[in-house]
């Protein structure tokens, strides 16, 4: 776990703090996002984390222990880091950028080449690359690579600012996919930044939705963001949309269904389907319906009332991912 207690930076210069008083707690092997408008004091957060910024006042510990109580250096070795335009090594080759903290750490030959090799795999990456150089390769291989580079110790905590932005939006989704897939096997406590909210309602398990002054404005999961929104600023930085966005985090198959006949050219879906991709579905199919079945197995037939009234029922809200 990861522990803010009462922390305040204000930066040499500046009459008002970058962060204030800030009190948060995040579970270990959970991904928790810090999302906010420019000057929220959202990446300052992050960077006290492993100390490439020193806090005026409070407390940060990592596992019970305050970061302090180590040097600067010997924390950042056990803290993985990824930042937004990777800042890997461009005279290194692919395999010596992923290979820097293990080196760092003295570990043998042996064991360094199969982690790289391991790691390869891990994130998706062709082994092929690994003896390119960042120049050579796309914007999304890079960013396997920072992410590489960041697991290669096997670090408990990744802190990622922005890792996602200087990618195009196809590559975007595809790398948050595969991140959600990564986390589900590493269970890594990810503290992640980024300033956009639909991706901070997608890749995380609690979301902080910070104020400009570093105030920490609401905490919670997207499900508890989405339908009780703390302040008129969280509701207007959600987006008046924020319905559909709640409604998406719900799958097919936590709706109850009825084993109902299904009509003559009715589409099929999965459980594991979300509720706006099944309602885009079910409004071009001639029945307004969609067949659910975990693999052969039929569920139920999922017809646009259903959906509307999973909506409108405020008594049992849909129900969304929990931590």
């Amino acid at each position: 776990m990861i522990r803010f207690d009462r922390v305040t930076k204000v930066f040499a210069g500046s009459s008002a703090p970058a962060v204030e008083n800030l009190s948060l707690e995040i579970p270990a092997g959970e991904i928790v996002v810090l999302v906010g408008p420019s000057g929220c004091g959202k990446t300052t957060s992050l960077k006290m984390i492993n100390r490439l910024v020193e806090p005026n006042r409070g407390r940060i510990e990592v596992a019970g222990r305050d970061v302090r109580s180590v040097s600067a250096p010997r924390l950042r070795q056990s803290i993985g880091y990824v930042i937004q335009r990777v800042g890997l090594f461009p005279h290194r080759t692919v395999a010596q950028n992923i290979e820097t903290v293990p080196r760092l750490l003295s570990w043998e030959p042996a064991r360094i080449r199969r982690r790289v090799e391991e790691l390869a795999t891990l994130t998706g990456l062709d082994h092929h690359l690994l003896g390119r150089y960042p120049s050579q390769l796309s914007g999304g291989q890079q960013q396997r690579v920072g992410v590489a580079r960041a697991l290669a110790s096997d670090p408990p905590v990744l802190l990622m600012d922005e890792p996602f932005g200087a990618v195009d939006p196809i590559i975007r989704a595809r790398l948050q996919d595969e991140l959600l897939a990564l986390q589900a096997r590493l269970r890594k406590t990810i503290v992640l930044v980024t300033h956009d909210i639909d991706e901070a309602i997608k890749l995380g398990d609690r979301v902080a939705l910070m104020q400009q002054g570093g105030h920490l404005e609401q905490y919670g999961t997207p499900a508890e963001l989405l339908s009780s929104p703390a302040s008129r600023f969280v509701e207007e930085f959600l987006g008046a949309d924020r319905g559909l966005v709640r409604l998406d985090l719900a799958q097919v198959g936590q709706l109850s269904l009825q084993t109902v006949p299904i009509p003559d050219g009715t589409p099929r879906l999965g459980p594991q389907h979300g509720l706006i991709e099944a309602l885009r579905l079910i409004l071009s199919a001639p029945a307004k319906a969609a067949a659910v079945y975990d693999n052969d197995n039929y569920l139920g037939l999922l017809t646009l009332e259903r959906i509307v009234e999973a909506v409108l029922d405020r008594t049992q809200p849909i129900p969304v991912k929990t931590p």
